[in-house]
């Protein structure tokens, strides 16, 4: 590390301390509220200067730190400590409410987040590792923490994040859990809890973690699950939800004094410039084709698990998701792609299609999984 890069502000997540190099400076200053910065750097840290050009994509930097985590295990899943110590694992795909579910444990009933989207265990030292990336708010996510529990959020930070501030635990800890959730949605189903094992625990988590790519990742992991407390939940409102953990815990949750996330309570002045708000991806004309060296799995449900042989990460697109991945051979544009997914008879109308399928595709381009 150079003398100029170690005078340099720097930041820290997980098991790596980075500096952002950017094009504006009140990227900077909005990032220092975001993520945790770090005063002194230990002689024995990795270290990397990361260059974002003019890119206001924190996604991008939080999954180029979660990728350093060479070593570790990784599965799409929140990990929290309870106010009586106790830890617990809320895994889950995308959308089935896990982070939401976090964020009011954390922000309403003093639960403390360890990482609230990828959970990151060292498998040498079997520490669970403190990753404190902001919350990222999905659509309605604001109203429905104001509506059920009172939590008043400001304004996102760079649109979408809200930092954990005092709601970061703030250190790693160790292995194994005291409880693990896995969260899923069915429309087709009430409200239900049902003990699973903890075998049959982590066969749900597959197309979500590396746990198969990893050598010894699978056992390693079904070690950590309590044998007794492994619980899958379907559907259940926020209240019921978080009602049954505390039941699963042992602990009686009651609400607490909201903590301070740097992003609560009131709206602040932010020289965040304009064009740091979300705005809708513009198509591109250009015919992008799936890399050569993604291998694809084909789920029963419709899922499509995409491995990428460069790294050990791998990445799940919902059925319609797999369909535009179908599509992307090099022939046809986003326009194209759209036209023939409307011409399906099979696939009732989508609302907002051209907007999904360009942000899908942005996604996957911005993944490395596709090549022009």
């Amino acid at each position: 590390m150079t003398s100029e890069v170690k005078n340099k502000p720097y930041f820290k997540l997980g098991m790596n301390y980075f500096h952002v190099n950017h094009c504006n400076d009140d990227f900077a200053r909005n990032l220092q509220k975001c993520v945790p910065m770090v005063d002194e750097m230990p002689v024995d840290g990795n270290f990397y200067d990361c260059n974002m050009g003019c890119s206001f994509d924190l996604r991008e930097l939080f999954n180029h730190m979660l990728k350093r985590h060479f070593i570790h295990i990784w599965l799409d899943a929140a990990s929290l400590v309870s106010p009586g110590g106790k830890k617990l694992l809320i895994a889950g795909k995308s959308s089935s409410g896990k982070s939401t579910t976090s964020m009011a444990l954390a922000l309403s009933f003093n639960f403390k987040v360890l990482s609230e989207d990828i959970t990151l265990i060292d498998p040498n030292t079997d520490a669970i590792v403190n990753f404190a990336s902001p919350f990222s708010l999905k659509a309605g996510t604001i109203d429905l923490l104001q509506r059920t529990f009172g939590i008043e959020l400001g304004d996102p930070y760079f649109g979408e994040w809200i930092p954990l501030g005092e709601a970061s635990y703030g250190k790693n800890v160790q292995a194994p859990y005291d409880a693990a959730l896995l969260f899923e949605l069915d429309k087709n189903e009430g409200f239900k809890t049902d003990p699973i094992t903890p075998s049959d625990f982590t066969r749900h988590l597959l197309p979500y973690s590396n746990f198969v790519k990893k050598e010894g990742a699978l056992e390693k992991f079904m070690g950590y699950l309590p044998a007794d407390r492994c619980f899958h939940i379907v559907n259940g409102s926020l209240e019921e939800r978080i009602a049954k953990i505390g039941e699963i815990i042992g602990e009686q949750i009651t609400k607490a004094p909201l903590v301070s996330t740097n992003a609560v309570t009131k709206r602040e002045e932010r020289s965040t410039p304009a064009m740091v708000a979300w705005k809708p991806v513009k198509p591109t004309k250009k015919k992008f084709q799936r890399h050569p060296e993604v291998q694809m799995n084909l789920l029963p449900d419709g899922h499509l698990v995409l491995s990428d042989q460069a790294s050990s990460w791998a990445y799940t697109l919902t059925p319609l998701g797999s369909i535009v991945w179908e599509f992307l051979d090099g022939n046809n544009s986003e326009e194209d792609i759209v036209r023939e997914i409307q011409a399906i008879d099979e696939i009732p109308a989508i609302e907002n299609l051209q907007e999904q399928v360009t942000l899908l595709i942005s996604e996957l381009n911005e993944s490395g999984l596709l090549v022009d």
